[in-house]
């Protein structure tokens, strides 16, 4: 009977762990295919340290949470996700492209006027 108890109780455990598993690891197109279905005119989608999709539709700036629901975006406090690197790079500079998160958490990618870098601030140089 504690054998039948411990193979219950570890199944439950294994079977948590898949669910939040599921929902940290949502792919890209079923996140775009959520957030086209919510406000349509998707940009770029980028996933966050927490696997939540970000990006840009026609009503701002939204995400998919855990739950899959699109959301108004608020990321936490100091992380900047590729979609928001973009825009921000985009108002200093044109031709975004080729954005990529350098291991000092700052998004590095090339523009009309040379390198463009947006720190997790959002401050944004270019070279």
């Amino acid at each position: 009977m504690r054998a039948l108890a411990t193979v219950a109780v570890l199944g439950l455990m294994v079977w948590g762990a898949t669910v939040a598993s599921a929902q940290t690891e949502m792919p890209e197109g079923r996140a775009r295919m959520l957030m086209m279905d919510a406000c349509g005119n998707v940009s770029t989608l980028s996933r966050d340290t927490q696997g939540m999709w970000h990006g840009s539709c026609s009503k701002g700036d939204m995400m998919v949470n855990a739950e899959g629901k699109v959301v108004p975006d608020k990321p936490a406090t100091g992380w900047i996700t590729e979609a928001q690197a973009r825009s921000l790079a985009s108002d200093t500079c044109g031709n975004v492209s080729l954005l990529t998160l350098g291991a000092d958490n700052t998004w590095v990618g090339n523009c009309s006027k040379g390198t463009v870098m947006v720190d997790q601030s959002g401050k944004v140089t270019t070279k």
